[in-house]
This record gives structure tokens, C-alpha cells and sequence, in this order.
């Protein structure tokens, strides 16, 4: 079995759904989708509203009604709390071919394989341990964002249904380039170098690849399947070209990540201690089912009300009407005051950064006060008067960032509905002064099935909250005492571990 670990910021970038990494014994995983992120051992110990999060103008531009954390690894609960106890993130081993250091034999593992690939050939039939096989390097990708493991069989013997199934080596003639890489068949000696693989070029405006073109015939091309490894599915519907790559290329994975400030509805009337009572189940459930009922309309006194039908009255006994009343408004971006959500013209695209950015220009050049976004006027030396307007000093802001989706070949444009499809969603949050590195543990699946895509709701983010930044001419920052926060922040960060089981 084999076991890693990384940061929870990793999985949102650069290590998200759908990308490819290397744990620690040299095993390349691809991160799975998000479906089986959150399913442990027993289910009644998962508190999943530990892993929610909530940020009004993002969940408006993306289109969801939360964000979720990546889970963190925790070998043990506290005293006789178990919940969330071994979480892990799920991985899938890919690519499947791998090959033998010392025979250059190719064998066809599956996703969710267990253990190293020990290498079967009759060269070690004598040999007392035997070898074990690495994964190869080469894949194939294709512009809509599928990926694949790289034709072999098909290659060598230049037809798409090849009749013999011999035994393939992957041998190294020597040289710099892919011609030095060559595929050779035991059963009919066929061999083929890996020359082109990556090439591409337009005829007539269409895309055109070496690989889908030369595999074959140019009347019978090689075409994408539509396969989607980190969901578990071999098999789909496309028709783009196909186009090798090394696993490792940065065209293989651009993450789409979004990115928020956190932008109080009214400067200061809601509270730290109160942003930490929303996140309560129960509180957050009775909010979003009054705000779907009654949206802008809800009154002070129906809010309460309903909430201590639902929740203990010592939680809320210490909340003003006013200040209770903020925090729904802040929680879901509705009624008087702060910016309303940039409206999209097309509902399948987002709009521009300078749109997005200027509610949070026109905040952060002004002097807020609040929990989660403060900033100062340090003043101006009297020497930079002639080229300094005005100075802020941030020192406290919250930032989120989401994943919503990826792409491969080039850094398109990502519509929405197609984030969806590639990516599912989840949520992180980092405190970024003063604060350890978290890390998660990722396992691969123990059974074959095929996971479905996206689940609304709940696009991969990340928080950060950056705390008493100093200001410098050059805008570099430097941290100094963290304020009061500092206890949660460090209760934050904890391990997500990655295992192959």
C-alpha cells in the first residue's frame, strides 16, 4: 500500500481534480473527483459543515450556494469526539502502462491498483525478487480536456484494432528526442518510434495532430474516447484529436481558479464570534431555508424566532437584533449596503478581472473597519508627496479561491457548465501569517466503478485571511504578532494524507 501527503492548498493548485502528481515511492496518481472525497470509515462520524464555507459574491459568480474544504487527515479524534476522524482524498494510478527497467517490457495495469507492478517476463523467471516496473512517461491528451493513456498497441502496429497481442517492450535507441523512444512488438517484430507524437498544425483553421493522422491512415483517424481517468471512466464521447505528451508537460493541466475578497454588506456589524456562529449546522441550515423562503424580506424577529426553535438560546442571547440581522444579510449578499455581484452578460462565461476587481479597489483604497477587512492610512513621507496620492495599509483581509475546473492543450477560455463536468467542487481555506503548512493523505480507490462528474453546490476553494500586513515601498510584506485569531488559525491546519490501497 502505498501512502502521501501534501498541503490542502495543493488541491486546489496545482495538484486539484484531474491533475497528475508523484508520491514519495514514485507512483504517479491522478487526483480523483470529488464525489468520494468526504466518506469515511463509519458514516455517522462525518460533521461535513466543518468543511463548508461561505463567500456571497463568489458563490454569486460561480453560481453555487457553498465551498467546501478539502478534508484534513486526523489520525485520532479528541477525547470522545471521532468525527471526521481519517478522512482521505482519493486517487486513482495513472498513467496504467508501465514498463521494466531491465527487460523494457509493457504491461497494462489498472486505476486502481494496489501494489507495484512486478515484471512477469520469462527473462526473470530465475531471478528470486522480481523488478518492478515504472510507469511510463508518455500519455495523450486532447483539447477538450480528456486524457488518456498513450495508444501503444495501436501505434506499433499502426491500426486502431490490432490482431496481435504479443508482448511490447519500450526500448531507448540513444538520442536527445522522441525518435530515440522506440515501441517493438515480440509477436509480429514490428517496431515504431515515438517521433511526432506531439505535433500539431492547422489546416484550413481545424486542428490536426501527428498522432491522430499517422497512427493509421489519414482517412481513418485516431480519435479522442472521451476517457476521464480521474473519475473512473475509460470510455466517452468525443471526436477532437488525440496529441501524446509527457506526463509531466505543463500543457497537460491548467487549473481555472477564482479568486474573491471578502467584502462585508455593512463595515463592522458582524462580528468574528458571529461569522463562527453562522457556521454552525444548524444555524446555517435554518438561514438558508428562511433566505429561500423569504429572501430580503425576512425580518429580525422571524429569524430569531426560527432560530431558537432549532438552536440552543444561550448561542444567540448575546446577539444584538441588528447584528443578527447583518449576518444573514452578509452570509447570502442581500439588502442594503456593501457591492452587489457583477452581473454576467452570458450566463456560461464570467466576466472581466477589471470588472470583477473594482468593488474590491473601491473598498480597500478607503479606510474599512471590520472582522475580516481592515485597512489603515499609514500616511505619506514627505518626500513621496510628489508621487504618492495615497497609502493603505491592509491589515486584515479574507481572500477565497475556488477551483472550478481545469483545461488541457492550451489555457482557454472555461465555461461554466464545463467546469462542472471535469472538476466537482470543494473548498479550502489557509490563514497565511503565522500559520504551519497543512497537508492532506490521498487514497486511491480499492474497487472499480464509474463516478459521476459534478456535484452542484460545492466548487474546490481555497480561503486565506492575511493578517497585519506592514506597508513597504516596495509592497513586499512583513508579518509581525498575530492578533487574537491566532489560536483557530493554527487549529485549522491540519493532514490530508494521500493512500494507494
Amino acid at each position: 500500500m502505498s501512502t502521501g501527503a501534501m498541503r490542502r492548498a495543493q488541491l486546489v493548485t496545482p495538484f486539484g481534480v484531474g491533475a497528475m502528481s508523484v508520491l514519495v515511492n514514485g507512483t504517479s496518481v491522478i487526483t480523483a473527483g470529488l464525489d468520494h472525497w468526504y466518506e469515511p470509515n463509519d458514516a455517522s462520524s462525518l460533521a461535513l459543515e466543518e468543511y463548508q464555507e461561505h463567500d456571497w459574491r463568489l458563490e454569486a459568480r460561480l453560481r453555487v450556494s457553498e465551498f467546501r474544504l478539502p478534508p484534513d487527515y486526523r489520525y485520532q479524534g479528541q477525547g470522545k469526539d471521532n468525527r471526521n476522524v481519517k478522512l482521505t482524498v482519493p486517487v486513482l494510478r495513472f498513467p496504467r502502462w508501465c514498463f521494466c527497467m531491465f527487460c523494457k517490457r509493457l504491461e497494462l495495469s489498472t486505476l486502481t491498483m494496489q501494489h507495484p507492478v512486478s515484471c512477469g517476463d520469462k527473462k526473470h523467471r530465475e531471478w528470486k525478487h522480481k523488478p518492478r516496473m515504472s510507469q511510463v512517461p508518455f500519455i495523450a491528451v486532447c483539447s477538450d480536456g480528456h486524457l488518456d493513456d498513450f495508444p501503444f498497441e495501436d501505434w506499433v502496429h499502426r491500426t486502431r484494432r490490432p490482431s496481435c497481442k504479443g508482448p511490447l517492450r519500450l526500448k531507448s535507441w540513444g538520442g536527445g528526442g522522441l525518435e530515440g523512444q522506440r515501441v517493438v512488438c515480440d509477436g509480429c517484430q514490428k517496431e515504431r518510434t515515438l517521433r511526432g507524437i506531439t505535433e500539431m498544425r492547422l489546416v484550413n483553421g481545424e486542428e490536426r495532430t501527428y498522432l491522430s493522422d499517422q497512427l493509421s491512415e489519414p482517412d481513418d483517424p485516431y480519435l479522442c474516447s472521451g476517457a476521464r481517468p480521474w473519475l473512473g471512466e475509460l470510455v466517452g464521447v468525443c471526436s477532437q484529436p488525440m496529441r501524446g505528451a509527457l506526463r509531466a508537460a505543463g500543457n497537460v493541466y491548467f487549473p481555472k481558479v477564482e479568486s474573491s475578497i471578502y467584502l462585508p454588506r455593512q463595515e463592522g456589524a458582524v462580528s468574528d464570534e458571529m461569522h463562527d456562529l453562522m457556521r454552525h449546522p444548524a444555524v446555517s441550515t435554518t438561514m438558508r431555508t428562511l433566505h429561500d423562503i423569504f429572501g430580503s424580506e425576512l425580518t429580525v424577529d422571524m429569524l430569531r424566532g426560527q432560530l431558537l426553535k432549532n438552536v440552543p438560546p444561550e448561542l444567540f442571547s448575546p446577539i444584538s437584533d441588528e447584528e443578527l440581522i447583518a449576518g444573514y444579510r452578509d452570509l447570502f449578499g442581500v439588502g442594503a449596503g456593501g457591492s452587489e455581484p457583477v452581473e454576467e452578460s452570458d450566463p456560461e462565461l464570467l466576466t472581466g478581472e477589471d470588472e470583477w476587481r473594482h468593488p474590491e479597489f473601491r473598498h480597500i483604497r478607503e479606510t474599512p473597519k471590520d472582522d475580516y477587512l481592515t485597512a489603515t492610512d499609514p500616511g505619506i513621507h514627505s518626500d513621496l508627496n510628489e508621487h504618492l496620492n495615497r497609502v493603505r495599509s491592509v491589515d486584515v483581509l479574507r481572500e477565497t479561491r475556488a477551483l472550478r475546473g481545469f483545461t488541457r492543450v492550451r489555457d482557454d477560455v472555461l465555461k461554466l457548465s464545463a467546469g462542472r463536468l471535469y472538476c466537482g467542487v470543494s473548498h479550502y481555506r489557509q490563514f497565511k501569517i503565522g500559520c504551519p503548512p497543512t497537508s492532506s493523505k490521498v487514497r486511491a480507490f480499492t474497487w472499480s466503478l464509474t463516478l459521476p462528474g459534478w456535484q452542484l453546490g460545492r466548487p474546490v476553494l481555497r480561503c486565506r485571511t492575511v493578517l497585519r500586513r506592514s506597508p513597504t515601498i516596495t509592497g513586499r510584506s512583513s508579518p509581525s504578532a498575530v492578533s487574537k485569531r491566532e489560536p483557530s488559525l493554527r487549529a485549522s491546519y491540519c493532514c490530508t494524507r494521500w493512500v494507494i490501497c
